[in-house]
Parts: structure tokens; C-alpha cells; sequence
């Protein structure tokens, strides 16, 4: 109870039970013989709930009050007061007016520390007497005489932990410190683990009361070295439940920093609704915390998603949890719908978190993505028949609203008989649907299936390609020879070859690409081709027909290849292929950071285009440039790079001659443009790689 801060309750049980006088705290104890019984801190709490009360009214006034009076105890009148036994949060970054400067000039003031728990009053005599010393080596930077201070003063000391947890708190720039190496609180922290390193001494000496002091002094500061230092020395995580009381007197007091640091730290997150703490940390748009919540924690990270969902319904349910949760009226606009359903997107995005835990939002984001569908379909043409028939099932599922929606815009976009097709296929009501629609299912209801298309074969679809850009008809770019340069592999052992191949060439460059069929629910996708281009070769690697064969040694061939310094690698936007990669095969996860010798592209050109932008054959100071590989194109060929088949299914078997011709002009464009580039460049004598 003397924990709690009830001093008073403490005192009155001390006599019920008949507890020895010496086996309670200090506090207690001058309670009963003054009988006192913790006036001071009742009047304390009296205040507070009458704070509260206001706050819960609506008060913002109220409210800001309350977080000044929470922030650090005040500093007592008598020595009575003092004696408050802890510990108690403090104020965030343990900086109050009575700290710092002032407390290393009024001597008589006691710490902000000795307010929140009951420091011993040896170690405070201590501090008096050796803090002077040590700031003064401080002064002058000299750290080899601050450890000898250090030293003699743990030796003179009954209690090390007590000592250096108390000179930390005593120190002028505890609460300024932040992530600076030199401070006294960062020398003290160093000192004291070099001091631990050269003696004996019984860790277990660091009590549970002594480390709930220590967790005051780590978590209120924002030094790393200091609260590494503590963590470790003091063993703050060997006993993490001993933290819940003030963990939750934290949260009480509107601290979810500090609150949200230790959670993390101990990894106690099961034990706190998101609407205890991480909810407030949204709320304060403390998204570094936010992400550090969650970090590794698959099942939080689910969790935080399915709460933030939650807020994405109606208005009614909306202000019930705004009430619910007492959400402080200037902090609702940041619960707004596009703000929650950006931050849930973007979370279950970067955490691949399954459609099933954000289903408020969920709902949004298909719609989104069947407007984005229509439009690449009906406006930009990027996308086949087939293609949009199989990528409309993902997005639509079983939702009749969706498949209501999908008839009717297909419609609006002069597509009546594609409409009425879906309308029969998800039996969606005619009465539902426009009249057009409603005639052309009725004349489609005896069936209208159709046939497999038949490809042409890959010679012939290049053969007429190359024909139509002779003549001029279209200004497609291809690469020269594409038919003598194509490689299709699906055989596992020519997938080795092709690679061992490559690693053999002296100063190689490879261009590498891949495409996977497009996702709409954040989950990283999985690889169906592969594309490696020399100036020799266009090798098309169908990963997804080899799937079950493509064994260790396979991808770590790749992965040789990806970190070889001999070779150098051309990628475009590489950080999502690098996640594909991954997904592909375990020896690929770490590729992101042990790749060599690889220029992105993309960053490359854009590079160019701010500084170099001559260097481009093509480029017209007059007309504007979109920042896409189609533009880089054009810019150093004068020639447009057709994306049409970008937006195909890539799992489809057999894949289309236009597939296979889309794959390799995207891999070898980038080599194309790269010696553009680099020829460009050498003649200017200026290092390409240097931008």
C-alpha cells in the first residue's frame, strides 16, 4: 500500500494486523508516531480525482492541469513530507523546475528521485559530499578521473546501486542528456559499468526496490547509454512483472512514452489493451514509439490492427468509442476515416497483416482497388480480358455489394456485355442492374463461354513486332536480336547453368528483373519469373513451373550472383523484389543487405535528370518528364516502352508471347539505358556512379 502511495491506508493496516514498526517503511512509520497518516498525499489525491472529474466533463483546461500537476512531485516544506514511499512515476523526462542547475545549487533541496521512493539517507549524504568532485572532472572531459571519483565514492558507500542510481538523478543534466555521448549521466552510466567489470561484487544486491527505482531513472531519460547501462547492470529484465504497478501509474498519469518504452522493452504487451497505450500514442502522432511497440510482435501487431479497424464504422458506433475510450475532443480529428484507414493500410501493408484482422477497412480498400481495375482496364488498356476476370474474382470474393458495384461500372464505362457476363457469373438481381444490362444477360443466359485463346508462336509475334517498327507504324523500343537472345528456362539444372554462366563472365553487367501476379491484400507476392540480361543474353527463368525443383543450391547460385563483386547488377525499385526474393527461398532473406555491386536504377536516373539531365540523348528542358522507367526510355531512345502486359497475370500457364517479350524488354532496358548513359558520361569524363 506504501507502494501505491497510500501512506495513510498503510498506516491504519500497520495497526489492524499489528505489524512491527521495524518492518515497515520509513514513511509508515513517521506516520504512526506523528500521526500525520499521509495528510499531504490524501490532499494530493483529493485533487487529482477532482482533476479528473473535470477532464471527464470535457474540461481541456481541466486536462492540462492535470498533466502539470502530474508532471514530478513537488518539492516538500519538511522532512515529513519527504519520506514518501515509492516508487511513483515522475515527470516525463525527469526534468521539473526543482532539477538540473537549481538542485546543484540549493543543496538543501533533495532530488526529484527521494520524492518517488525512499532513498536511504547515507546515499543522499554521499551525493552531497562526491557529486561536486565528479562534476568538476566532468568539466574538464577528463573520464580517467571521473572512474577514479567514481571509485573511492562506491567504496565509501553501503549501497553502489543506491549511490549511482542517486548521483544519476542528482545530475545537473539528467533531464538534457538526451542521445548525447557526453554527459554526466552517460559518464556516470560508463564509470559505473567499467567499476562493476573490475570487482566482485553479488548483483543480487539490486533488490526489487532498488530496481523499481532504477526503472524511474532508466525509462524517465532518453540517454541509450544510460538506459542500456541500467538495464544491464541492475538486470531490469530478469523480473519484468515487478514493473506492472508503475507501468499502469505511468498510464494514469498520461505518460504513454514511457509507458510504451517499458512495455516494449519487457515485452508485456499481452498484458495491455491497444486502448491503454498504444491508442494514445496514435493519438499523439508518436509514430517511432508506435512502430517500436510492435516491432517483432506478430500477434500485437494483428492486435493494433484490428483495434484501429474497429474505429472504421458508422457515426454512431464511432462516438460511442470515442466515449468509450474518453478521447479528448481536440484529439478526434485525428481518428478522422482517411486518416484511419491510411494508418491501418500502411500498417497491415508493412507488417503483412491478413485482410481478416482489418475488416472495416478492408471493405475501402477493394473498392479502391476494383476502381483501380476499371480504370487500368477501360481508360489506360493495361490489362486483358482474362487477366481482369481472374483479378476481379480476388477483389470481389463473395461481397454482393462489390459484385453489384463491378456490373453497374462496367456498364458506365460502354462494356454491356462484359457487365452482363459478371451479372450472370455472380448472380447478381436484374432488377438490380441497368436495363442494357438486364437485355444483353437475357440474350447471354443460354451461355457464352469461351474458348482458350491460341497464342501464336513467340517467332511469329517478334517477327511482326519487328516489322512494325521498321515501317515506322510504332515507336516501340526493342532490343536488337531479341529473338537470337532469348533464353526460356524451366528446366532446374539450365536455371544453374545460366547462372554459373553469367558468374564466369570477366566485368559483367546483368540486368535482373522479375514479375509476380499483382496482389491486392498487402501480402508479399510470390516470384513467378526470373530475368537476367547480358549483352549476350535474355534469360526468361519460369521459377513458378520449377517451383518444386529449384533446391538450396539452386537460389544460392542467385545469391552468389547477387553478392558477387566481380559482376555488377542493374535493378529498378529493387526493395520490393528484394521481399520477393525472400519469400522465394530462405537463402535469400538477407540479399537486401549483403548484395554488391548493384546500381538501382531508378535512383540512377533520377540522379541524372536533377543534376546531369544532358546526359540523356533526349531530354527537352521544355517537356516534362514523369520519374518512370517508360520516361528513361523514351528520354534515351526516343522510344516508348509498352507496360501493357505489366498488369497480366503472371501465374497463368502457358504464359503469352507477349508476356515473354514484355519480360525481357524490361530487364534489358535497363542495360540499354545504362550504357546510354555511361557512354554519355565517359565523354564528359564524369563518373556515372559517382551521383
Amino acid at each position: 500500500m506504501a507502494l501505491y502511495n497510500d501512506i495513510a491506508g498503510a498506516a491504519r493496516y500497520a495497526v489492524k494486523f499489528n505489524v512491527s514498526l521495524e518492518k515497515v517503511p520509513q514513511s509508515v512509520r513517521i506516520a504512526l508516531e506523528d500521526g500525520t497518516e499521509g495528510d499531504g498525499t490524501e490532499k494530493e489525491n483529493r485533487n487529482r480525482q477532482e482533476v479528473a472529474r473535470e477532464v471527464s466533463k470535457g474540461g481541456q483546461k481541466g486536462e492540462e492541469r492535470e498533466r502539470k500537476a502530474s508532471r514530478g512531485p513537488k518539492l516538500s516544506q519538511n522532512e515529513d513530507d519527504r519520506q514518501t514511499k515509492g516508487p511513483q512515476t515522475t515527470q516525463k523526462g525527469s526534468g521539473s523546475s526543482q532539477r538540473g542547475k537549481k538542485t546543484q545549487k540549493t543543496a538543501s533541496k533533495p532530488c526529484w528521485l527521494e520524492h518517488s521512493v525512499e532513498v536511504p539517507p547515507s546515499i543522499v549524504a554521499i551525493t552531497k559530499e562526491w557529486l561536486p568532485g565528479l562534476l568538476e572532472a566532468f568539466k574538464k572531459k577528463d573520464f580517467a578521473k571521473f572512474c577514479d571519483i567514481l571509485s573511492n565514492c562506491l567504496s565509501k558507500t553501503e549501497s553502489i546501486w543506491w549511490t549511482v542510481l542517486h548521483l544519476m538523478a542528482s545530475s545537473p543534466d539528467y533531464s538534457k542528456a538526451l542521445a548525447k555521448r557526453d554527459s554526466v549521466t552517460s559518464f556516470l552510466a560508463r564509470g559505473f559499468r567499467e567499476r562493476l567489470n573490475s570487482i566482485e561484487v553479488n548483483r543480487q544486491g539490486s533488490s526489487d526496490y532498488i530496481k523499481q527505482a532504477a526503472f524511474l531513472v532508466a525509462f524517465h531519460q532518453s540517454n541509450e547509454i544510460v538506459f542500456e547501462t541500467i538495464l544491464d547492470v541492475f538486470g531490469l529484465s530478469e523480473t519484468p512483472k515487478i514493473y506492472f504497478p508503475l507501468i499502469e501509474k505511468e498510464i494514469e498519469m498520461k505518460y504513454y512514452d514511457v509507458a510504451a518504452r517499458a512495455v516494449a522493452t519487457f515485452r508485456l504487451q499481452p498484458s495491455f489493451k491497444p486502448e491503454h497505450i498504444f491508442l494514445w500514442l496514435y493519438l499523439d502522432k508518436d509514430f517511432r514509439l508506435m512502430d517500436s511497440y510492435v516491432a517483432g510482435d506478430e500477434k500485437e501487431q494483428r492486435r493494433v490492427v484490428r483495434f484501429m479497424d474497429g474505429f472504421c464504422v458508422d457515426q454512431s458506433k464511432f462516438e460511442s468509442l470515442i466515449k468509450q475510450f474518453n478521447v479528448p475532443s481536440d484529439k478526434i480529428g485525428c481518428l478522422s476515416m482517411d486518416a484511419l484507414i491510411r494508418f491501418v493500410k500502411r500498417y497491415a501493408k508493412k507488417y503483412g497483416v491478413p485482410m481478416k484482422y482489418w475488416p472495416n477497412v478492408s471493405r475501402y480498400h477493394k473498392e479502391e482497388t476494383l476502381n483501380l481495375l476499371l480504370h487500368k482496364k477501360y481508360k489506360q488498356h493495361l490489362i486483358d480480358d482474362e487477366s481482369f476476370e481472374e483479378f476481379v474474382d480476388d477483389v470481389v470474393g463473395d461481397s454482393s455489394k462489390l459484385r453489384q458495384k463491378l456490373v453497374i461500372e462496367m456498364a458506365k464505362y460502354g462494356d454491356v456485355d462484359g457487365s452482363a457476363r459478371c451479372a450472370i457469373k455472380y448472380r447478381v438481381p436484374l432488377d438490380r442492374v441497368p436495363k442494357d444490362v438486364n437485355a444483353a444477360a437475357e440474350r447471354l443466359a443460354t451461355g457464352d463461354e469461351r474458348k482458350d485463346e491460341e497464342w501464336p508462336p513467340l517467332d511469329q509475334v517478334l517477327s511482326k513486332l519487328y516489322d512494325a517498327v521498321s515501317s515506322g507504324s510504332v515507336k516501340t523500343y526493342v532490343p536488337s536480336e531479341m529473338s537470337k537472345k532469348l533464353v526460356i528456362v524451366s528446366d532446374p539444372d539450365m536455371f544453374l547453368q545460366q547462372m554459373e554462366a553469367i558468374l564466369m563472365l570477366q566485368d559483367a553487367v546483368v540486368a535482373i528483373d522479375c514479375e509476380w501476379k499483382p496482389v491486392f491484400n498487402y501480402e508479399t507476392p510470390r516470384l513467378s519469373l526470373l530475368q537476367l540480361a547480358t549483352d549476350r543474353s535474355i534469360v526468361i527463368a519460369d521459377v513458378l513451373a520449377m517451383q518444386n525443383d529449384l533446391s538450396e543450391r539452386h537460389w544460392t547460385s542467385f545469391h552468389n550472383l547477387l553478392t558477387s563483386e566481380s559482376v555488377r547488377k542493374l535493378g529498378y525499385s529493387l526493395e520490393k523484389d528484394f521481399g520477393v526474393y525472400a519469400k522465394a527461398s530462405p537463402v535469400l532473406k538477407d540479399v537486401s543487405t549483403a548484395k554488391k555491386n548493384l546500381v538501382e536504377m531508378r535512383q540512377l536516373c533520377n540522379s541524372v535528370l536533377n543534376k546531369r539531365p544532358f546526359l540523356f540523348p533526349n531530354y527537352n528542358s521544355e517537356v516534362p518528364v514523369t520519374r518512370a522507367l517508360e520516361s528513361y526510355v523514351q528520354l534515351c531512345f526516343d522510344r516508348t516502352l509498352d507496360k501493357i502486359q505489366q498488369f497480366s497475370n503472371w501465374e497463368r500457364r502457358p504464359l503469352s508471347p507477349y508476356q515473354l517479350i514484355y519480360a525481357g524488354i524490361d530487364a534489358y532496358c535497363l542495360l540499354d539505358i545504362y550504357q546510354v548513359l555511361l557512354k554519355e558520361a565517359e565523354k564528359l569524363n564524369i563518373d556515372l556512379l559517382s551521383f
